[in-house]
This record gives structure tokens, C-alpha cells and sequence, in this order.
């Protein structure tokens, strides 16, 4: 069974609610697609342009001791609004051999991600 984690990101400090009913409908969606849910992080009150956030961190680093096989997020816009950020993301979680899928859009085809990012890198100083 796919050990799957949760993260939910709200920049403006979330009603306590609203992130219980995304946890719960991300539940269920990863128990539909036969994963099992090991564990939530939550950035409540956390911009999408600031790189680092603690929930984030700690899930990077569950990822990085080959706790998770997939990262379950509702879409983009809650892991990041920086679309140099979300490529090197998607990177990170590509060499800890992490699925990234997004409920709205399903799986990152990480061979898509991979052309972006070097094309990304070689025109960084057209840009």
C-alpha cells in the first residue's frame, strides 16, 4: 500500500474548519486510490512565494528517509506561486523517488518537469 502525506498550505491564517475539510476530502481521496495517509503537514498562514516553511521542511525531510511514497496536495497553488520554486520541488521529490500528485490535475509527470527545469536554467539570464 502507498504510504501517502498530506500538506496543506493557507496563506492567511486558515478558520480551523476549512483546513479540516481539506484534510478530510484529501483523506478520502487518497484512500479511494488505495494509499494509506501517514501524516498531515500544514502551513497555516504561510505565503506560496516563501520557500522555506516549517511543514514543508519536515516533509521534505520525511521524504528525503524514504517515509513517503507520494505527496498528496488539493492543487499547485497550496505548494507554491513560484514556478522556479515548484520545478526544483518537483526535482527534490523526483531524486527521493516521491510521486507528487495533485488531487485537481493528478500525478506530476516528472519528464515534463525535468525539460522545464533545464530549460528554465540555461535561459535564467534572458530572462
Amino acid at each position: 500500500m502507498k504510504r501517502v502525506a498530506i500538506y496543506i498550505r493557507k496563506a492567511a491564517k486558515a478558520d480551523e474548519e476549512i483546513v479540516r475539510k481539506e484534510t478530510e476530502l484529501l483523506k478520502s481521496y487518497a484512500c479511494a486510490q488505495g494509499g494509506t495517509v501517514i501524516d498531515t503537514y500544514i502551513d497555516n498562514g504561510y505565503s506560496g512565494m516563501r520557500k522555506c516553511r516549517p511543514e514543508l521542511d519536515r516533509l521534505l525531510k520525511a521524504c528525503n528517509r524514504g517515509n513517503i511514497d507520494d505527496v498528496l496536495i488539493l492543487r499547485e497553488s497550496e505548494l507554491t506561486r513560484n514556478r522556479e520554486h515548484l520545478l526544483k520541488l518537483c526535482d527534490t521529490l523526483q531524486k527521493y523517488g516521491v510521486e507528487l500528485t495533485f488531487m485537481e490535475s493528478g500525478k506530476v509527470d516528472y519528464s515534463v518537469n525535468n525539460m522545464l527545469l533545464s530549460m528554465s536554467k540555461k535561459f535564467k539570464g534572458y530572462v
